[in-house]
């Protein structure tokens, strides 16, 4: 004789157990997504090159300006890389003077 065992789901019908299921593995996968892009939003590096075009500079005044430890690089393997919220951090706002109405 053959055992059998039945499972009972707190769902109406199948149909509502996969779509359950869908709904939880989409919640999941947008979760995952998002921490992953915090995380490489976080974390990237820029080459020189890419730093220099968003600086509007050009490489030799990025060289000064890591040289003088405004902006700070990072050696890999011979190529030097900047951490975007770094530059970000080193970035100064200017003071404004208004000029007095007449």
């Amino acid at each position: 004789m053959e055992n059998t065992k039945s499972i009972s789901f707190p769902y109406g019908s199948t149909e509502e157990f996969e779509q359950r299921q869908k709904e939880l593995f989409k919640e999941a996968f947008n979760e995952t997504m998002a921490q992953l892009k915090k995380r490489v939003d976080d974390d990237t590096f820029l080459t020189r090159k890419q730093v220099a075009e968003r600086l509007h500079i050009s490489l030799p005044t990025l060289h000064s300006l890591t040289k003088e430890g405004i902006l700070v690089g990072y050696r890999l393997n011979g190529r030097v890389l900047y951490k975007k919220e770094d530059i970000v951090k080193s970035l100064k706002q200017i003071a404004t003077l208004k000029q007095p109405e007449a």
